[in-house]
C-alpha cells in the first residue's frame, strides 16, 4: 500500500510539473532566449574586459552593455539584410495571377484531376482544379502577406523587450 501512494505522489508530482511547465511556457522560453544571449555575450563580456589603455582597464559594467549593444546591432544587421529580402518576395507572390497559372496547368490539373476522382479522394461535385485556385488565392492573400508580416514585427518586437 505503502508503494501504491508513493507512486502516487510520483505522479501527482509529475503531472503538477507539468502542468507548471504548460502554465509559465512563455517565461521558460524567455528564461531559454536569457541563457543563450548569455551563453554567446559571456565571450564579449570577457573581451572588452581585457581591453585596456595604459593603466585604464574598461569597468565591467561598459563591458557588459558593450557586448549587449553587440549583439543588438547583430540582430538588427540580420533583420536589415533579410527583411527587405521577405517584403520583396512577399510582393512578389502577391502579384502572381493565379486565373493565368491556373490556365498553363489545366491539362496536367485535368489528369490529376481525373485520377482523383477515379481514387474516390475528391468528391465527384468538385474539381481538382477549384479546390487549389481557391486554396491558392486564400495563400496568396495580400492581406494574408501583410498580417503575416504584422505578426512576424509584433513577435520580434516583443522579443527585442523581453531580451532587454
Amino acid at each position: 500500500m505503502k508503494q501504491v501512494l508513493r507512486y502516487a505522489g510520483y505522479f501527482l508530482l509529475l503531472v503538477l510539473l507539468g502542468f507548471l511547465i504548460w502554465r509559465f511556457s512563455f517565461m521558460i522560453v524567455w528564461i531559454m532566449v536569457a541563457a543563450v544571449i548569455s551563453f554567446i555575450g559571456h565571450p564579449l563580456v570577457r573581451f572588452f574586459d581585457g581591453f585596456r589603455i595604459r593603466k585604464w582597464h574598461m569597468p565591467h559594467t561598459l563591458s557588459t552593455l558593450l557586448a549587449l549593444l553587440t549583439i543588438v546591432m547583430m540582430f538588427a544587421g540580420l533583420l536589415a539584410i533579410f527583411v527587405p529580402l521577405i517584403i520583396s518576395e512577399a510582393r512578389t507572390i502577391s502579384k502572381i495571377d493565379i486565373n493565368l497559372l491556373a490556365k498553363n496547368l489545366e491539362s496536367p490539373l485535368l489528369w490529376i484531376d481525373d485520377e482523383l476522382h477515379a481514387f474516390g479522394i475528391i468528391p465527384a461535385e468538385q474539381t481538382f482544379q477549384d479546390f487549389i485556385v481557391s486554396k491558392a488565392k486564400s495563400l496568396v492573400n495580400v492581406g494574408s502577406v501583410t498580417t503575416m508580416l504584422n505578426n512576424f514585427f509584433s513577435d520580434a518586437g516583443t522579443a527585442f523587450v523581453g531580451i532587454f
